[in-house]
């Protein structure tokens, strides 16, 4: 904090009356290179939907990938860090994923019972895994991959209670049902 005040030429006082907590500078801080957050496309088709909006989140981790490895091991070990990234970043991009979901649910496109965190859940994590570990470019011909052999057939095969988690901990356990198919 002494060396952040030093070259906003501000206290720290004034720093802590913004932000109550060096964690909750430092997810502003991200939040505000990271960009604003935009509502995914409606092209009116699932797949199209599904491709565009993993086209960003790809874009998005090729350019982040060494900020997230930077942040989330010291936030594994400082609560309110942790606590800071999930309720800053990780929610409202996770509530952002449920959109082309939902919208297909809304078309009778999938079921009513289809997994409206299936993005959060099974495909951010691999794009996230492939970025990380640079296993290959995150382009358009590895997203429609994605979503053609694995995001796709799981929202068509599988059924789960999606609700929000209350807590960070609380979805960890969340159980799954297979639909009748």
């Amino acid at each position: 904090m002494d060396a952040i005040a030093a070259r906003a030429r501000a206290s720290k006082r004034t720093l802590y009356r913004r932000w109550n907590s060096k964690a909750a500078l430092v997810v502003d801080a991200i939040r505000e290179l990271s960009g604003l957050l935009i509502a995914p496309a409606d092209t009116g088709d699932l797949r199209a939907d599904l491709v565009d909006f993993l086209l960003v989140v790809a874009d998005s981790l090729t350019k982040e990938a060494d900020l997230a490895i930077a942040l989330l091991s010291p936030a594994r070990r400082d609560s309110d860090l942790m606590e800071a990234l999930h309720e800053k970043i990780r929610l409202p991009r996770q509530e952002l994923s449920r959109i082309p979901i939902e919208r297909a649910i809304a078309r009778g496109e999938l079921p009513s019972g289809a997994d409206t965190l299936c993005l959060d859940r099974v495909a951010s994590p691999i794009l996230l895994h492939r970025a990380i570990w640079n296993d290959g470019p995150l382009d358009r011909a590895f997203v429609e991959h994605l979503v053609d052999e694995i995001v796709l057939p799981t929202l068509m095969t599988h059924s789960i209670e999606s609700r929000a988690p209350k807590s960070r901990t609380s979805g960890r356990n969340a159980s799954i049902r297979l639909a009748p198919g």
